[in-house]
């Protein structure tokens, strides 16, 4: 797809549980290289029983420590992706079969309390270092870890303002750990039934309703909102038939920016995981309906210049090639990083007992 395309992104989702930080490093790397630029990251921690036994393991790691062991193999990936080259380390010279300045690529050392590795990056710095960072972990855990790696979290609920004061607190998250609380971007999940009449939007929808399949998600319907003042198993059912968690918006292209809008006036979302009713169908009525309005009132960009954006540059603007200043994958850039010292299991429990 990259090959074909110019200005297309592509978000991958790859799992901190089931792989040596070093490989997924390398495959990255890699990608961003092919791509120019233009790969993200979906960054999840598995959770279901029968993923970790297909890799030999049992029983999932419990839910927290995944995130504390997902906290590490990131900052080992800042380690290999951003400190391991100097920028200007790649010294291209054929006649003295030359293609790195060796004293500009260093090894890395992490003796970890999850992960241990020696060895240095093994691919050159691609456009962006490291790809662009998503999450969608919404407990406390998930949260801590997204408002400190992520710079777009995936959210989801059946209204404006029972998300909103969920989106502020990741907000402040990020700003107690000294980040822009705008730069961590929040993209709600969003499913649009469009036609060109009401009419005809009404009449997709209902032909969606007749085919929908009805999984039992109840637990995740508890709290009443304007939109939905009380739950019923007949309201669960038509809301989780169609659209999942999210809103779904049924109308003309004017009805649906409306109502993406209010989200983002009422929510503070910055944009939206447009889930689909039918494919292609779905996304063949969001660009040829819906792209059109939204350029029309200002709010989506205009076809991009003929050079192609990375993924972080879409996101933060020209220019943004790599993680943004105020993220904690700077502290590991080639000339601000210190080797830190092997973890020592002793050493942590006595210090734990002493505090305690």
């Amino acid at each position: 797809m990259a090959a074909v395309t110019k200005n297309l992104a592509f978000g991958i989702t790859a799992s901190t549980s089931f792989e040596p930080p070093f490989l997924l490093a390398k495959r990255f790397s890699t990608l961003d290289h092919l791509t120019k630029g233009r790969i993200g990251w979906n960054i999840v921690t598995s959770w279901k029983k029968s993923a970790f036994k297909a890799i030999g393991l049992d029983n999932p790691i419990e839910h927290d420590q995944r995130y504390e062991q997902a906290d590490e193999y990131l900052r080992v990936l800042y380690k290999l992706w951003n400190a391991s080259w100097t920028p200007s380390a790649i010294r291209l010279n054929p006649s003295s079969d030359t293609y790195t300045d060796p004293s500009q690529v260093r090894q890395i050392n992490h003796q970890g309390k999850y992960f241990s590795l020696s060895t240095p990056h093994i691919v050159p710095p691609s456009p962006q270092r490291t790809p662009f960072l998503f999450q969608a972990g919404t407990s406390s855990a998930g949260s801590e870890f997204a408002t400190t790696h992520a710079e777009a979290v995936f959210v989801s609920s059946h209204s404006p303002s029972v998300l909103a004061p969920k989106v502020a607190k990741l907000r402040q998250l990020a700003k107690e750990k000294g980040r822009d609380p705008s730069s961590l971007k929040v993209f709600a999940t969003f499913t649009p039934i469009i036609g060109r009449t009401e009419e005809e939007a009404q009449a997709k929808y209902q032909e969606a309703r007749k085919n929908a399949s009805i999984l039992s998600i109840l637990d995740n319907f508890t709290t009443p909102s304007e939109e939905v003042p009380r739950w019923t198993p007949r309201v669960v059912a038509e809301r989780a038939a169609i659209g999942g968690l999210g809103p779904v918006a049924v109308g003309t292209a004017e009805k649906v920016a409306d109502e993406m809008e209010r989200w983002v006036r009422e929510a503070d979302v910055d944009g939206f995981n447009v889930a689909y009713v039918t494919t292609p169908g779905t996304f063949e009525e969001v660009v040829d309906l819906l792209v059109p309005e939204l350029r029309k009132r200002g709010i989506y960009k205009e076809e991009v210049e003929e050079e192609a954006w990375t993924a972080r540059e879409k996101v933060y603007g020209r220019g943004q090639k790599e993680l943004r200043d105020d993220h904690v994958g700077r502290k590991y850039d080639w000339d601000v990083y210190v080797e830190e010292e092997p973890y020592r299991a002793e050493e942590v429990a006595t210090k734990q007992k002493v505090e305690a």
